[in-house]
């Protein structure tokens, strides 16, 4: 009998963290675009290395990161790197470089490219704090923890990577979710001064 219970217990509390993961999904499915500052923080062998500080704007599956002086984005299957300081922009295919989206920590700051993996994903555990839900879950090569505040805002994103002395932290504060019709497209007019390199 106590088996009988424990396993109806264990199925109600699966079923809930669902749920939970399902409202976070659906949360961010409504919105249009969002902008966010964000911290990133990268480790190796647990001193810290490299800290730069960013905003980003997603739009659906695009994205653009601004990091000291350099945009990033992603657009139309294109990556694009614009450096304002040598009036350079770099335009990367992605069907010509598909790794780039597993491998860049620039895809891992898209908080929206992490709900399409919740699906996906069977090893996948939540758990609920006092003040915080928690994801986690495991590639082959990486391991990910996905902090939400109680409003669903994403508050900060942990990697750790298999057979490697780096980590990254990803810390997000003042998030506009904008339920409006935005734009980020990367207008080539806007930069016809510029060295242009396509790969």
């Amino acid at each position: 009998m106590l088996k009988i219970i424990l396993f109806i217990s264990f199925l109600f509390s699966d079923s809930l963290n669902q749920n939970k993961i399902d409202l976070i999904i659906n949360h961010y499915s409504k919105i249009n675009f969002l902008e966010s500052d964000f911290e990133l923080v990268t480790y190796q062998s647990n001193k810290e290395k490299f800290r730069n500080n960013g905003v980003i704007q997603v739009e659906k599956s695009n994205f653009k990161i601004l990091i000291d002086d350099v945009v990033y984005a992603h657009y139309d299957n294109k990556f694009y790197t614009i450096s304002s300081t040598n009036k350079e922009l770099t335009i990367l295919n992605i069907e010509n470089n598909e790794r780039i989206t597993d491998e860049s920590i620039l895809f891992k700051i898209n908080p929206l490219s992490f709900l399409k993996k919740f699906r996906e994903n069977n090893n996948i555990v939540f758990e609920e704090t006092n003040n915080r839900y928690i994801i986690r879950y495991i590639l082959e090569q990486e391991k990910y923890n996905l902090f939400f505040e109680k409003n669903f805002d994403l508050a900060n994103i942990e990697i750790t990577y298999k057979d490697s002395e780096i980590s990254n932290k990803i810390f997000f504060s003042k998030t506009r979710n904008v339920n409006t019709e935005r734009n980020i497209k990367i207008d080539l007019n806007d930069y016809k001064d510029y060295y242009v390199n396509e790969l």
